[in-house]
Parts: structure tokens; C-alpha cells; sequence
């Protein structure tokens, strides 16, 4: 009887344990940065702006955790022209493109679930490295939240929907803008599309 309680007793408080056990997941993804803000006009009343122009991105993901909590680091790669934005017409200059390294620790949280597949809420601090031909490389930093659906394909794989918003000061200096133009705060939305590995 002593055994069985013993062995009753292992069961129960392994349960959770075994509940608890962190699992790795590593997700690959591409997609596409759009900004607002970086700089404005202020010669006139238009909504003229100098910005990073949609810059494509590839990103690598590593989060830990079980249930519904996981901590994470990102990095991301991107690359794309800088533009001058007008209300009517903008102008990108492709041949000296801007790249993006950046460095994102994460918490995420799983909001609910969605048939087998989840909704997870996430957020941290962004620590970007600018780097452009005609200019001296720069960092910023700042925050960003990301919601992401993923949707398993397998036991072990998952295809992933991240949609992310996210502020930094602005990636350009004064000396890289016209005389009338000044620096604001860069606001970017981001949309990504990865494939996730669960070890």
C-alpha cells in the first residue's frame, strides 16, 4: 500500500512537472516594413516625409517555453530605399538601399486558442543597427508589440502570421536631410510570414 501511494503521489506531482517541461521554438520568417514619421517637411502645410521605403525583411525567431508563456529573441535583416515621400508622388532612391540589423527580445503571452492553432500577444524592446552607403552607420532603439497566429501543420512544425507596430527615434541624423526637413519619431507597422520548429 506504502508503494502504491508513493507511485500515486510521483504520478500526481509529475504531471505538472512534465506540463512545465520548455520546449524550443525556432521560426524563419520573411516580410515587409512600412514606416511613418523618421522626418517631415516643414516648409508647408504637405505631408511630405524622407523614410525608409518598405523595406523587406528576414527574420529568425527563438522563443522557449511551454503553456502559455514564452521568452524570446529575434533578429531580423532588412533592406530597402530610402524615399521622399509627397502627397501626390514618391521618389525612392534604389541605388544606395538602407539595411537593418536589428536584435528584439521578447515576452510573449497565448491570448486563446483558434481550432489547434493559438493567438500569442507579444512585446519588448527593438535595438536596430542602420547602416546606409552615404552615410555613417547608426543605432536606435525603442519597443515593439507583435500579435502573431500560428497554425500547426504538424506535430513538430507550424506556419506562422505576425503582425507587429513599433516606435524608435528616427534612423536618420540632421545632416541627412534637406534644410527644411526635420527628425520625428519612426512609427512602423510589419507583417511577417514564417514557418516555426518545435524541438
Amino acid at each position: 500500500m506504502r508503494t502504491l501511494l508513493i507511485c500515486i503521489g510521483g504520478l500526481v506531482l509529475g504531471a505538472p512537472l512534465r506540463a512545465q517541461v520548455r520546449r524550443w521554438n525556432v521560426t524563419l520568417e520573411v516580410g515587409e516594413l512600412r514606416f511613418r514619421g523618421t522626418s517631415a517637411d516643414t516648409s508647408s502645410d504637405a505631408a511630405g516625409a524622407f523614410r525608409p521605403y518598405r523595406p523587406s525583411t528576414l527574420g529568425l525567431r527563438v522563443e522557449q517555453g511551454g503553456g502559455t508563456v514564452r521568452l524570446g529573441l529575434g533578429l531580423v535583416y532588412g533592406a530597402g530605399p530610402a524615399a521622399l515621400i509627397g502627397p501626390d508622388v514618391s521618389v525612392a532612391a534604389v541605388q544606395n538601399p538602407l539595411t537593418l540589423l536589428e536584435l528584439a527580445p521578447t515576452l510573449s503571452l497565448r491570448l486563446s486558442r483558434i481550432g489547434s492553432g493559438a493567438l500569442w500577444l507579444g512585446g519588448g524592446p527593438v535595438i536596430d543597427h542602420w547602416a546606409w552607403a552615404v552615410a555613417p552607420s547608426r543605432w536606435r532603439a525603442g519597443a515593439e508589440v507583435a500579435a502573431r497566429v500560428e497554425a500547426p501543420l504538424g506535430r513538430a512544425t507550424a506556419l506562422t502570421v505576425r503582425m507587429g507596430a513599433a516606435r524608435t527615434a528616427s534612423m536618420l541624423e540632421d545632416a541627412d536631410l534637406p534644410p527644411t526637413f526635420e527628425r520625428r519619431a519612426s512609427w512602423r507597422s510589419s507583417i511577417a510570414l514564417g514557418l516555426t520548429v518545435r524541438r
